[in-house]
């Protein structure tokens, strides 16, 4: 038995996502990039921080949709536990589990992404070169490996990055 049709056989229709399952919605990850792009390119642009929630706001509901059919239907794996290395292992060997766990980070990574275009382009008003040269590099790690790309940025923002422009200590004076 191959892989691919084992895979296949794991896979189950997610009650509550129009029967679907993690195969056939695979595509709708593709979704999160719409805000990476605003991150990216337009970070200071008045919607960027509205349209750039409205990914995960549309994989939360995925996510819980495809969870809740997983447990509402007995789907998670005999041994899967939040509990246990062997756990998890369990449950990211399904596919299933692989897709939930996947939305799962899409979400994360992006609204962390989006904290750290906030911080940069509104808490600290940056020029557009230095959102290019320092926190894009970020917004990159955090897309990759989420939190490398949070630490990389928290550093370098208490280092080179500019202070905060709306800091409380200027609101109190």
């Amino acid at each position: 038995m191959s892989s691919s049709s084992s895979m296949e056989e794991q896979l189950i229709a997610f009650k509550y996502l129009g029967g679907f399952n993690a195969q056939e919605l695979w595509w709708t990850n593709d979704v999160v990039l719409f805000g990476w792009i605003f991150l990216f390119l337009f970070p200071k642009y008045k919607y960027t921080m509205t349209l750039s929630l409205l990914p995960p706001i549309y994989h939360s509901i995925v996510y819980t949709l495809s969870f809740v059919s997983l447990i509402v239907t007995d789907s998670l794996p005999k041994d899967a536990s939040f509990d246990s290395l062997q756990g998890i292992t369990t449950l990211f060997n399904n596919p299933n589990g692989v897709f939930v766990g996947w939305v799962h980070y899409l979400v994360f990574d992006l609204l962390v992404g989006r904290m750290i275009v906030m911080d940069a382009a509104i808490n600290r008003d940056i020029p557009y070169w230095l959102h290019i040269v320092v926190v894009c590099p970020c917004l990159v790690l955090t897309l990759m490996a989420g939190p490398m790309g949070w630490m990389s940025y928290f550093i370098l923002s208490h280092t080179i990055l500019p202070p905060l422009v709306n800091s409380t200590k200027e609101k109190k004076e």
